[in-house]
């Protein structure tokens, strides 16, 4: 891609190339995901699952919403960790107070656009969605409950991707 644009620059490549070029390259860069996913069916599922979240997301919203199909117990706190150590999340740190530090996860834009781009059953859907509502509101409820500044200003976020999953 690199060289492409560099020929673009240099006129080798006309306008009107450039855009199917970069859809090329992000086909291209979709499929090497796909083929590393391939091998473990629960961490597409996963990822699948936690694009819901537009935004930054705990691990406790991301063990309320997220639900692997399988007859063994997986624990989603060790598939986030294995989307993390491939890069495929990334680890945001978000200051509460002085005590408690929470650690946040994002997707970058193409990931998730990766995410997004595997098909699921609107039945699927519709039950992730529902997941991700029953969480949020539970969660509200604690955090008023609870009274701390910090999680009034995480509420903005949590409403965001609240927001997003519904589109």
């Amino acid at each position: 891609l690199i060289t492409q644009m560099v020929r673009r620059l240099i006129g080798e490549i006309k306008p009107e190339q450039v855009q199917a070029i970069i859809k090329e390259s992000r086909e291209d860069w979709f499929n090497l995901l796909r083929s590393e996913l391939n091998r473990e069916r629960l961490c597409v599922e996963c990822l699948q699952q936690l694009s819901i979240f537009e935004g930054p997301f705990s691990l406790e919203a991301a063990e309320a919403v997220v639900s692997p199909k399988t007859d063994e117990t997986v624990w989603v706190m060790d598939l986030v960790a294995k989307l993390l150590d491939r890069s495929f999340l990334h680890l945001v740190e978000q200051r509460g107070n002085e005590i408690h530090t929470e650690k946040r996860f994002s997707f970058s834009k193409n990931v998730r656009l990766f995410a997004l781009s595997i098909k699921m059953p609107s039945a699927q859907k519709e039950d992730l969605q529902l997941r991700h509502a029953r969480w949020f509101a539970q969660w509200s409820v604690i955090s008023i409950r609870a009274g701390v500044d910090a999680f009034m200003n995480k509420r903005q976020e949590e409403e965001r991707n609240l927001h997003q999953a519904f589109k």
